[in-house]
């Protein structure tokens, strides 16, 4: 009996986790991804709805990803290009503020193939010692 009891606490807890991870997560919108506004700053729609635009909307591959001319028609243009160490474009996802200023920032960095196909991504977080 006593077996029952926890294994079904188990379970709970296990489809509690897997179900509340992206409890905050949002359907992808272009215009609220492109807004600043409410996009980085305000609602933070950026951060939200990063894992349906990585998931969903984008496709990543050397011959069937997305062309690059598709994602800057859906995200926008890079807030930044990092050609030194490699070809990434680079969107902040999150402005993490401080007291003053900001203690840290999400990007999303993109890279594409010399046929300006996109085949990788990876989320890169950046804290400020404070």
């Amino acid at each position: 009996m006593m077996k029952k009891i926890i294994t079904i606490i188990l379970n709970s807890l296990i489809l509690i986790f897997v179900f509340g991870c992206n409890f905050n997560d949002k359907k992808f919108d272009s215009q609220k991804w492109k807004s600043i506004e409410n996009g980085l700053y305000g609602e933070n729609n950026r951060l939200k709805m990063i894992n349906d635009l990585i998931d969903i909307q984008l496709s990543f591959d050397d011959e069937n990803g997305t062309k690059r001319e598709s994602v800057i028609d859906l995200i926008g243009e890079p807030d930044f290009i990092d050609k030194c160490d490699s070809k990434y474009e680079t969107y902040i996802v999150e402005e993490k503020t401080g007291l003053i200023d900001p203690n840290g920032f999400t990007y999303l960095k993109l890279e594409y193939n010399e046929n300006s196909i996109l085949v990788f991504w990876k989320i890169e977080k950046i804290r400020f010692k404070e």
